[in-house]
Parts: structure tokens; sequence; C-alpha cells
């Protein structure tokens, strides 16, 4: 790469947490009992969401990608993963654009961070279960 041009962004650190604890906490009124339930909750609603996702982008049914990624931009906006929101609703673009090979790669890099997201939502479920 020529010294004139800028380097690539690096991505996110693979080390940065996904789920935001002090908004999430927040979002909750900062009670441990709330935030356990809408945790739950979610747990309960996003997989499938994420599932019926992966079949829409598979099925090159970009219409439902679009529906389907809008919907779990709203889910993980509610449970402070702002990364992943960002992410679904680039994928929701994509899928507008009809670029079925773009969104396919863009769903690859959301599950990548929703699997991260889920060993961290599990972990916090075990620590407020503790408490």
């Amino acid at each position: 790469m020529p010294l004139h041009e800028p380097s690539p962004r690096p991505a996110a650190s693979a080390a940065a947490p996904v789920v935001d604890r002090v908004q999430l906490a927040q979002r909750s009124g900062d009670s441990p009992e709330l935030m356990r339930e809408l945790v739950e909750l979610f747990l309960s609603v996003q997989p499938p969401d994420m599932s019926a996702l992966r079949t829409a982008i598979d099925m090159r049914d970009l219409a439902r990608a679009r529906r389907l990624a809008h919907k779990v931009a709203g889910s993980f906006a509610s449970l402070a993963m702002d990364r992943l929101a960002q992410q679904a609703l680039a994928l929701e673009q994509l899928a507008v654009a009809g670029r079925q090979v773009s969104c396919a790669e863009g769903f690859a890099r959301l599950e990548s961070d929703w699997k991260r997201a889920r060993v961290e939502l599990d972990a916090l479920l075990r620590e407020l279960s503790a408490a």
C-alpha cells in the first residue's frame, strides 16, 4: 500500500463487549430483576428471528430479509447491543438494494457477533441469578 493512502480502519475489537451493560442497566431502571426478565425474553425471541433471517437470505427472499433485519435491529438496540443493531440496519439496506451476496456476507458478520452476544448474555444471566 503506498504511504499516502490511508490504512484501512481496524475492525471492532474482538475483545470489546458486544452488550453495553451500563446502558442495559439504565434501560432496565437499574433493576436486576427487570434486566433478567428482559434478557430472558430477548433470548426466547431472537434465536428464531436470526434463524428466519438466515433462511430468508439463503432463499434469496430479500423482501423478507429486509423486514427481519429491521426487526432484529430493533431488538438488538433495545438490549444495548448497538454494534449488532447497526449491522442489522446495514443488512436491511443491502436487502433493499437487492444485494444478495452482500447480504450473505453481512449476515455472517452479524451472526459472529450474535454468538458472542449470546455468551455475554448467558454470563449476565448467571451473574443476575447468583446475586
